[in-house]
């Protein structure tokens, strides 16, 4: 028995797809050039889209993703059962270094916040589920670009660099290939004040079976107490948790491959 495709819903699919972290925004024109629509059945698209949530149409019309599409991410975020084994070991790290910690997964909007755990401290820092972590400003940005293929992480860093204005603040992108070169080799990437002056972290990778990283773990707190010993003692503590995600993961795989 044939099924039957709806290929509207597929070309919907294949608009949204066109937003990336390196461009979160589109038109009419985009959708034109790249699905090879005429203009009035992209506009037709595009109008749909909005009205059912999915696009949020600006002023100057261009659309970005609307609140359905963040809505059911944050819910297929909250669904995964990676979550039940991360948040139990990223409260146990909270309490052991009594910093604020989070997750992040790379995900198609960019390196994603799922999960994070704030410290009891009368003064801390938190962060969000769903935020978007820039590639080469914030720890877990740094470790991600440096365990990807160089060319990966170009077109990451070509993404990020084209939103900062020309100047001292902006580097070339080669000019990051011997950061991520010490970052392999330690195993960890240190944001001091990157991205913001007063904010600092400590992020390290998360390996799966096959050796590939899959999530990062990352503590944060103000650069005033990001001290050699605070890295140091954080490094060992978010690397142990790290394993334990790891290990944890690798034998739920084992046992429910559906799971993965």
């Amino acid at each position: 028995m044939t099924t039957n495709v709806n290929f509207s819903l597929i070309k919907g699919l294949a608009i949204l797809d066109l937003i990336t972290e390196g461009r979160p925004e589109i038109t009419t024109a985009i959708v034109v050039n790249e699905l090879g629509m005429n203009a009035a059945t992209a506009h037709r698209f595009l109008m749909t889209l909005e009205e059912a949530g999915a696009l949020t149409r600006l002023q100057r019309g261009t659309y970005v993703l609307g609140h359905q599409i963040s809505e059911l991410g944050l819910l297929a975020m909250k669904a995964n059962p990676l979550l039940a084994t991360v948040q139990p070991i990223l409260d146990s790290l909270c309490l052991k270094i009594n910093e604020s910690v989070s997750a992040a997964r790379l995900l198609r909007p960019g390196i994603t916040c799922i999960a994070t755990t704030v410290s009891r401290q009368d003064v801390t820092i938190s962060t969000r589920v769903g935020r978007i972590f820039e590639t080469h400003a914030t720890a877990h940005g740094k470790v991600w670009l440096a365990f990807m293929e160089k060319a990966t992480s170009d077109r990451y860093l070509e993404a990020t660099l084209s939103n900062v204005e020309p100047g001292p603040e902006r580097r070339e992108i080669d000019s990051f290939q011997v950061e991520f070169s010490a970052i392999r080799e330690a195993g960890y990437a240190v944001n001091k004040g990157e991205r913001e002056p007063e904010i600092g972290g400590v992020a390290v990778p998360v390996f799966s079976a096959s050796g590939k990283v899959f999530l990062t773990l990352a503590m944060y707190c103000f650069v005033s107490r990001l001290t050699e010993k605070v890295i140091s003692d954080s490094v060992g503590e978010l690397k142990a948790a790290a394993t334990a995600i790891s290990e944890a993961v690798n034998l739920r795989e084992q046992s429910s491959p559906s799971l993965s």
